[in-house]
């Protein structure tokens, strides 16, 4: 059988074996090294007693959770019988059924609303003019890059003909 020692990190109580006194073991809540001295009785009585301290309270928690529920119940099922309360209910059912479909139609006239404006901006931008004004844009484009290139190759062949020359007058 072994001893109760308390852990000096996490406080709680475990058992090392009778020739662990005085000695360093690990605690089996918190893995960390502690000396294994054995539990005073004062010790354990606290334990026990801060326990029993927090029962009590723990019953009367209960008992007002409890107390609660049943007053809730009571609220709820009191008073008007249960046709009325039915019809309440199906009440409620049908204006939310009338809000849904409402919501539902002016969803549907705006989304027609956007396909036919869609269909214009469709139609707007492969007209021929728009085609051939970006057709036009293209060309340009492609243009200036051919145009860039020439450039750029003549000035190659600018700075090679100048280091012939170079070389032809050194020789």
């Amino acid at each position: 059988m072994g001893i109760k020692t308390k852990c000096e990190h996490c406080w709680k109580v475990f058992e090392v074996p009778d020739d662990a006194i005085l000695k360093q073991r690990q605690c089996h809540f918190c893995q960390r090294l502690t000396m294994a001295k054995p539990l005073v009785e004062e010790e354990e009585k606290t334990e026990k007693k801060v326990y029993w301290q927090l029962y009590p309270v723990m019953n009367s928690t209960v008992f007002v959770l409890f107390f609660l529920t049943l007053c809730n119940f009571y609220l709820l099922f009191r008073g008007n019988p249960q046709e009325e309360r039915i019809k309440e209910i199906f009440q409620e059912t049908t204006e939310w059924q009338n809000k849904i479909q409402s919501s539902i139609s002016t969803l549907e006239q705006k989304i027609k609303a956007y396909e036919q404006l869609h269909l214009q901006n469709k139609a707007q931008t492969f007209t021929s003019e728009t085609i051939s004004v970006d057709l036009v844009r293209s060309l340009e484009s492609s243009i200036k890059l051919i145009h860039e290139r020439i450039i750029r190759q003549q000035n190659i062949l600018k700075k090679l003909e100048q280091k012939l020359g170079l070389k032809d007058e050194k020789k």
